[in-house]
């Protein structure tokens, strides 16, 4: 798939609806995420551009939002390296 990708084309259209919900979003990351990123601030995310960029990955916005809030609350679930410095 990945060999693939370059040649592969989102499967949505980008629509006001799209564009209000899923641009410029906070996401909610986990305590030790923050902690381990020694992030002091928000994290904004953009899901539109995220699934136009990964199509292989992305069928829409919405999958890209629902994954990337997943791992900002479960960071050693999609990062194995992090496990031991994240408990």
């Amino acid at each position: 798939m990945n060999k693939q990708k370059h040649t592969i084309t989102p499967r949505f259209e980008v629509t006001k609806e799209l564009e209000k919900e899923f641009r410029e979003n906070k996401v909610k990351p986990s305590k030790q995420l923050l902690e381990k990123l020694h992030i002091d601030d928000k994290i904004y995310a953009d899901y539109i551009t995220l699934a136009q960029k990964h199509p292989e990955y992305f069928a829409n916005p919405q999958e890209a939002k629902m994954l990337t809030e997943y791992i900002a609350q479960n960071p050693s679930s999609a990062l194995p390296a992090s496990k031991s410095g994240m408990n």
